[in-house]
């Protein structure tokens, strides 16, 4: 895997749309369909959006996309 386009805001990694959609395991197109739904409001600059990664795990714990890869068994 390449590694991401990373840069910093407010002392936490923050990413570019096509990054945080990397991130997460998401297109770009859905992560800025989920800024409205899920992520709070981002910052923008030129025009293009910039997440930080902690809204990122946050978006990712509301989704479920954190528990995506678990093994689950049957009980009995």
């Amino acid at each position: 895997m390449k590694k991401l386009k990373q840069f910093e805001i407010d002392g936490e990694p923050g990413y570019d749309a096509t990054s945080a959609g990397a991130y997460l395991g998401v297109s770009r197109r859905t992560i800025l369909s989920y800024i409205h739904e899920y992520l709070p409001e981002p910052y923008v600059i030129n025009n293009g959006y910039v997440f930080k990664q902690s809204d990122l795990d946050h978006c990712r714990t509301l989704l479920n996309l954190d528990r995506v890869n678990l093994e689950v068994t049957r009980g009995k």
